[in-house]
């Protein structure tokens, strides 16, 4: 049940509503920024909701399940300025943001405020100068794994106290002799195996990107060339610098022959998967 004070409670019964929608974004960085449907800022508890900013959220439902809720939120992207910025999105800025989603009475803010959905951001598209985010609610902790099940595979991961390994000992460094686009690059030095550096991830020291990293989705040898999981949000250009950390797949047999590591793998590789567990004997054998 939601509770509103008195006089908001008499305004809603009234005829002429003044209602605005706002948002209130809080990164994870403690940047907190606001932003309102109203086609003037409103100030609201010490924070600032920006006008000029635009956006639109799809329809609010609760249901009586334990479903995590939903809601869709659309907003213009920014250049430069105080509203969302494609870079800062690009960059990971607004990951796990926490987001507060109300309505209020823009003519008289001392009335309170309607709340409607508290989440983070989930999800993230941009296209056409405008960002849509998925705000998950609250209730999605409920859905998390609170503890492991077993798996083929590692549950650790490379370099993370349980599994041990040093990856500052197989950190190396580079610089960009060739660029496809902002996800593919070479470095003519590196004489790497394929596939050496694949799932490990790169680090820029120098450039546009200087302080950022993006995973590795292929290394090749015979190109020298990197190929990341996203194409970073600023030009690579040929001289930047970087760090580059090996990779793993989390299976057995490249903790055992890659890392030399198989005494911490966390992982039931030998357990029969289910659909041979879940078997029935065949009456005709």
């Amino acid at each position: 049940m939601k509770t509103i004070s008195p006089a908001l409670q008499t305004h809603l019964e009234g005829d002429n509503l003044t209602l605005a929608f706002c948002w209130k974004i809080t990164r994870q960085d403690g940047v907190t920024l606001g932003f309102t449907s109203n086609d003037k800022d409103i100030v609201y508890d010490g924070v600032t909701y920006e006008a000029a900013t635009g956006g639109d959220r799809t329809a609010i439902s609760t249901t009586s399940q334990m479903n995590p809720d939903q809601v869709d939120l659309e907003g213009l992207l920014f250049d430069e300025g105080d509203g969302v910025l494609e870079n800062d999105l690009r960059e990971g800025k607004y990951d796990y943001a926490e987001i507060w989603l109300f309505l209020i009475n823009f003519m008289n803010t001392g009335m309170g405020i309607i709340k409607l959905r508290r989440g983070r951001f989930g999800k993230v598209k941009i296209e056409q100068g405008k960002y849509t985010a998925s705000i998950t609610s609250m209730t999605d902790y409920f859905s998390k794994k609170m503890c492991e099940a077993y798996s083929a595979e590692c549950r650790a991961d490379l370099g993370d106290s349980r599994c041990g390994v040093n990856l500052t000992a197989l950190k190396v460094t580079g610089a960009v002799t060739g660029v496809t686009d902002n996800r593919v690059f070479a470095d003519s030095s590196r004489t790497e195996a394929n596939d050496y550096f694949n799932y490990g991830y790169i680090h820029w020291l120098t450039g546009d990107n200087a302080g950022l990293s993006m995973e590795v989705k292929d290394w090749g040898l015979s190109t020298t060339t990197f190929t990341l999981f996203l194409a970073m949000p600023k030009t690579i250009q040929i001289g930047d610098t970087y760090e580059a950390y090996p990779g793993c797949d989390k299976k057995v047999s490249t903790c055992e022959d890659k890392y030399d590591n198989v005494i911490n793998f966390r992982g039931e590789p030998f357990v029969p998967p289910e659909s041979v567990i879940n078997q029935s004997p065949d009456a005709e054998d």
